[in-house]
């Protein structure tokens, strides 16, 4: 029993294919694999010899064992350093040319940016001043005035 996924029917003949086509009945013969099998099993057995060969070159070399001597390094007798013929120093040409200086009777290098700025000074702090005569103010506007800071620095505090 076979069930049909929508109204299709299936079609029995699988002969889909182009017009004028003939491609697909020409199929090239398979290539032969065996030279390049050949070749892969020469080149490991090469690097494989190779291993074997300096594995057991590198057996051949004594080591020094617990009975053998180890071989000492020791610094050349030479100084490493040494004081030259001439203590002043070769002399190096061409220390006295003035390349650099101006040349009189040049015409002036050109300022292209004002000089720098300069700093301003700063503001002489204020000196507090006691007042010399009694305040006439009434007594509660300075509570106001001392809450309006403070309500200012709390909201400027809490705003980031």
């Amino acid at each position: 029993m076979q069930q049909h996924l929508g109204g299709y029917e299936e079609r029995e003949d699988d002969s889909v294919g182009l017009m004028g086509d003939d491609r697909l009945d020409e199929f090239a013969a398979p290539r032969r694999r065996w030279p390049t099998a050949v070749l892969t099993g020469i080149v490991m057995a090469v690097f494989a010899g190779g291993l074997w060969f300096f594995y057991h070159q590198g057996g051949r070399q004594p080591a020094p064992g617990p009975g053998g001597e180890v071989p000492l390094i020791r610094a050349d007798d030479k100084p490493m350093k040494m004081k030259p013929d001439q203590p002043g120093g070769m002399p190096v040409p061409d220390q006295n040319v003035s390349v650099y200086d101006p040349k009189p009777g040049a015409a002036p290098v050109e300022k292209l940016l004002p000089p720098p700025e300069q700093p301003m000074p700063r503001p002489v702090p204020r000196e507090a001043t006691a007042p010399s005569a009694p305040s006439t103010a009434p007594a509660q506007s300075a509570p106001a005035a001392t809450a309006a800071p403070q309500q200012q620095a709390a909201a400027t505090t809490a705003a980031p």
